[in-house]
């Protein structure tokens, strides 16, 4: 099934909106804000972006592999996945978190206005916009 590139802008277009959503929440709290620990659940601020950048990764990887012939990872087990992607990227500073997901995101934004394998706003929901949605709004929450 191919996709119109009406359709495909639509779809860029509210990943775009959700992004800048997403990255206004983020800027709204202060960096000690972002690494103070257990304000989202076991998860600081920068868990989650790390979090996001994780599964933007997967995604970017999938698209790769799929278009190389390949058949792309399947995560069955997000939970593992997330506490895996959490250990791995907490040795990691606040500014290397940001510069990985602001890299990670662009690369996929680059990725998704050309890949054939974007067919419909569902296949990409779960890890772009309702993801960000989501994290905008446990970003919020976090007391200062």
């Amino acid at each position: 099934m191919t996709i119109t590139q009406e359709d495909r802008l639509d779809i860029l277009q509210e990943v775009s909106r959700s992004w800048l959503d997403l990255l206004k929440a983020i800027r709204s709290r202060s960096d000690a804000d972002l690494v103070k620990p257990n304000t989202i659940g076991q998860w600081s601020g920068k868990d989650v972006m790390g979090h996001i950048t994780f599964w933007e990764r997967h995604m970017l990887d999938g698209i790769k592999t799929a278009e190389a012939g390949q058949e792309p990872d399947e995560i069955e087990d997000f939970e593992t996945a997330n506490l895996i992607a959490a250990m791995e990227m907490s040795s990691l500073s606040l500014d290397e978190i940001r510069a990985r997901f602001n890299d990670t995101h662009d690369e996929l934004m680059q990725a998704l206005e050309i890949t054939p394998l974007l067919t419909t706003r569902d296949d990409i929901a779960g890890t772009t916009f309702d993801h960000y949605a989501e994290h905008a709004a446990d970003i919020r929450a976090i007391r200062s």
